[in-house]
C-alpha cells in the first residue's frame, strides 16, 4: 500500500507511527554496527600508537567499550531486529575513515 516499514509484520499502523517505526529502524541499523566500527576502529588502531597513554582513561573505556555493550544489550533485551545483511555495507561505509586515517597516517604521519 506504499507504506515505508522495513520490518514485514501484521500489525496495523497508521502512516505516521510507520514512518517513525522505520526510521527508528534505520538509524538502529547505522547505529549499531557503526558503534561496533569506531570502537574496533580506536581499540585495534589508534591504541597502540604512542600518543594513546594519555587518552586511555576512564572515560574513554566508558565511552568506547562499556558504551557498545550497554548498547548491545539494551538492544538484546528490547527485542530489536536486526536484518544481518545491513551489517557489511554500513561498516563498509564507516570503514572509508579507517582508509583515509591509514592513507594520511602513512603520508603525514600521525593524525590527530
Amino acid at each position: 500500500e506504499g507504506d515505508f516499514v522495513l520490518v514485514n509484520d501484521d500489525v496495523k499502523r497508521n502512516k505516521f507511527v510507520s514512518f517513525l517505526f522505520s526510521t527508528q529502524q534505520v538509524f538502529g541499523e547505522i547505529e549499531c554496527p557503526g558503534s561496533f566500527m569506531v570502537t574496533l576502529v580506536v581499540w585495534a588502531y589508534l591504541a597502540p600508537t604512542q600518543g594513546f597513554a594519555t587518552y586511555a582513561t576512564f572515560t574513554s573505556l566508558s565511552q568506547h567499550a562499556a558504551n557498545c555493550v550497554i548498547m548491545f544489550i539494551d538492544f538484546l533485551l528490547a527485542g530489536y531486529r536486526f536484518n544481518p545483511r545491513h551489517f557489511p555495507a554500513i561498516l563498509c561505509w564507516c570503514g572509508l575513515y579507517t582508509c583515509w586515517h591509514l592513507i594520511a597516517n602513512a603520508a603525514y604521519g600521525m593524525m590527530a
